[in-house]
């Protein structure tokens, strides 16, 4: 057998060539997944922005339901001109407007004729400045652009002081109470606001009439520390052992504009005018269902808005029997490469384009002040 001539291979590595073909294509890989994972935190954060957008959106809408749908809640208390089993004139329709920041020593009937009698007559208030020369430091820091209205609501709290989920009686509280004792209310001493005490009693006349938190909050758009908008409410409580409206809290971060619309009940289930200056009349006085000269809890026409130059008249507040909200509210953060250009209509307030990276959006409801509506609704 002959000699094999094959050469032996010596063993050889990647050529340059190679290395540098392998290096482009490892460095392609990673920027690639570079841009996937700069391209995903981008989308994350975006989704999250806009997640908290409507977030922000549905907690105030919540936060303003629940409150509107508890006014004008007095217990066991009603007024004369809601009270079907009433038939004379009225004696406590509202007189006057009142100023939610008043003094509470200047609510009693010889410092301020009616004021308690329209604290209890009108639930809500709203406008688009302070709803009363008392509330202008409370309200110094509010927004002033179109669109920042303030909206009032009074009511007294669903649970009774120191049960359940209301805390203990703090001094100096003012607390309502509704008389259920017959010669109590032959008397006229049908509700009481006095602070710290309790007047009024039971069916019994002797145990005292349950006593429920004087509720009145005030809503308002300012901007926060941080230089962003957000919804704030102010509280009547009690400050340095006096009771009053303290001072504003943030409730919801971003909501930039707050515009309130009332539905008021003006003309009753028979077509006629609601007129409380006069005794009540029914339709059919046999079967006493329908009052021709009393509201049905139902709002007629359109929606009005209350205003600084055009002010709701004390009419319209004591029959407003629904509200409709209109909440503008900005995403926590800007938004890379997006620019808003967008109007947004506010119920007939057209506001915007803002110009800016922020993204937006406008959350409404109309919410039915149940407590007087029903109170209305016969039948």
């Amino acid at each position: 057998m002959g000699c094999s001539t094959l050469q032996q291979r010596r063993p050889a590595g990647f050529s340059l060539v190679e290395m540098m073909i392998a290096t482009l294509l490892g460095m392609l890989l990673v920027a690639w997944l570079t841009q996937l994972l700069l391209d995903t935190t981008r989308l994350n954060r975006e989704m999250s922005n806009t997640s908290a957008l409507a977030e922000r959106g549905r907690l105030a809408l919540q936060l303003l339901r629940q409150d509107l749908r508890h006014a004008g809640y007095w217990h066991t208390y009603q007024p004369q001109y809601d009270d079907p089993g009433w038939t004379q004139v009225p004696g406590d329709v509202p007189a006057l407007v009142p100023d939610p920041c008043l003094g509470i020593e200047n609510w009693p009937e010889d410092r301020t004729s009616g004021y308690i009698q329209a604290l209890l007559g009108i639930a809500v208030q709203s406008s688009d400045a302070a709803p009363g020369e008392h509330c202008q430091a409370l309200l110094s820091a509010e927004r002033g652009e179109p669109g920042t209205d303030v909206l009032v609501v009074r009511h007294a709290a669903t649970c009774l002081v120191g049960l359940g989920i209301c805390a203990p009686a703090e001094a100096g509280e003012v607390a309502f109470q509704a008389s259920n004792c017959a010669s109590e209310l032959a008397a006229g001493a049908r509700y009481s606001l006095a602070p710290g005490v309790s007047p009024l009693t039971e069916r019994d006349c002797i145990t005292p009439a349950f006593r429920h938190q004087l509720v009145q909050n005030i809503y308002f758009i300012r901007n926060t520390e941080r230089g962003e908008p957000a919804l704030y409410r102010s509280r009547l409580g009690v400050s340095a052992g006096a009771p009053g409206q303290l001072r504003a809290q943030e409730i919801v971060p971003g909501v930039e504009r707050f515009r309130v619309m009332l539905g008021i009940d003006s003309v009753g289930a028979s077509g006629s005018v609601v007129d409380y200056g006069s005794p009540l009349v029914w339709q059919d006085p046999t079967v006493q269902r329908v009052p021709v000269n009393r509201g049905d809890g139902v709002p007629d026409g359109a929606f009005i808005h209350c205003s600084e130059v055009t002010p709701c008249a004390r009419s319209q507040l004591v029959n407003v029997t629904a509200v409709r909200l209109y909440l503008l509210v900005r995403a926590r953060e800007e938004s890379a490469g997006y620019r808003n250009d967008q109007s947004y209509d506010l119920g007939g307030l057209v506001v915007g384009p803002f110009d800016d990276s922020y993204k937006r959006d406008v959350f409404t409801a109309t919410v039915l002040l149940r407590n007087i509506a029903v109170r209305r609704e016969r039948g």
